[in-house]
């Protein structure tokens, strides 16, 4: 015990200096509703367009109309539609390899948002991505999520959205 006394002033001097050189570093994390509006632009507003009425660039090439979702969006159906982000239906392809279900609940919650009637859009997080697979998509060189450096859909260790309870979606 006593051979610890000497190191102390020391360990303590560098956990101050550590704690505060780290309080100045921006977080990487972007907000629930940063990081859904970012993912709905990356994946969604291709086909949804930009309110979510189905009315996407992408919309002209594809075989089956995309439904205006806009009357739908509440949080009494958000669940329901967490499921179809995930696993897809019917011309809906699945983003469950895209993100996960937080993830998809960031991105509904979103959507309640945008298609709020009168809604003013602000510019895109960052540019949409193509799906792959998907008519005119290129094949990305590099798939990682630049705004957070990881893989998109890896989330560090608590990726529960902004105030939830622990086990609640």
């Amino acid at each position: 015990m006593t051979r610890l006394y000497p190191a102390l002033p020391f360990l303590l001097a560098l956990l101050v200096l550590t704690t505060a050189s780290q309080a100045g570093r921006p977080t990487k994390r972007l907000s629930d509703e940063a990081r859904g509006e970012l993912l709905y632009d990356r994946h969604c507003i291709q086909c949804h367009g930009e309110f979510g009425a189905g009315d996407g660039p992408l919309v002209p090439t594809l075989v089956k109309p995309v439904p205006d979702l806009r009357t739908q969006l509440v949080e009494a159906n958000r669940d329901r539609h967490v499921v179809v982000v995930l696993d897809g239906k019917r011309s809906m392809p699945s983003f469950r390899n895209a993100f996960d279900r937080y993830d998809a609940e960031r991105v509904m919650r979103h959507m309640e948002r945008i298609a709020v009637p009168g809604y003013t859009r602000p510019e895109p997080v960052v540019a949409p991505k193509p799906i792959p697979g998907m008519p005119g998509a290129r094949k990305a060189e590099d798939d990682t999520d630049e705004a957070e450096g990881q893989e998109a859909g890896d989330e560090p260790e608590g990726n529960e959205p902004e105030g939830n309870e622990e086990g609640a979606p």
